[in-house]
């Protein structure tokens, strides 16, 4: 019986070269990803044979981008601007005026959030469950449930909770009201 062979693609670089599936033991995503990302680990993607350009696969992105929503979400500290921004691009895909809308703020507002060093607590409270919200109606799984509930366990102290107890986002219906 003979054995199949692994057909691959290959493509042209911009070098003169051929891209060719491979892996690199890290990849600085800093660019890909808009925040400092460093993914580690045998990371596919395609290599040239002549120069030294990698180019990371989408699924790696992704699954990193995942990964790092999930862990701005349960994080201890504040979100910063630049952080509520990706999160914005990255996990809820939405633009200012689309997440302005669905939380009931000014877009002015969400500008001015997105340029801080660190949001104030009612604004980080209110904004990790928005994402939290958008998170669950992407996946709803029982996984994803348990761990959003943790993620704004570990955000936010018992009293900052009882607050936020009172806020009530209406996102999976897409209602733009706190209540």
């Amino acid at each position: 019986m003979a054995k199949s062979k692994k057909k691959t693609h290959v493509l042209p670089c911009s070098c003169g070269g051929s891209l060719r599936s491979g892996t690199v033991p890290e990849f600085d995503a800093t660019d890909a990803i808009g925040l400092p990302a460093r993914l580690t680990g045998a990371v596919p993607g395609l290599k040239c044979s002549s120069c030294d350009l990698f180019m990371v696969s989408v699924s790696a992105l992704h699954k990193a981008n995942v990964e790092i929503c999930r862990v701005l979400l349960t994080k201890e500290r504040r979100l910063s601007g630049q952080e509520l921004r990706f999160l914005r691009k990255n996990l809820a895909g939405l633009s200012q005026q689309e997440l302005a809308d669905r939380i009931g703020v000014d877009r002015r507002s969400l500008i001015r959030w997105e340029k801080q060093y660190s949001l104030n607590p009612d604004t980080d409270l209110l904004l990790r469950g928005a994402f939290v919200g958008e998170l669950l109606r992407e996946t709803a799984t029982k996984e994803d449930a348990a761990w959003a509930r943790e993620a704004l366990k570990s955000a936010r102290s018992k009293k900052a909770l009882k607050h936020a107890s009172t806020l009530r986002l209406r996102v999976s219906r897409g209602e733009s009201k706190v209540a």
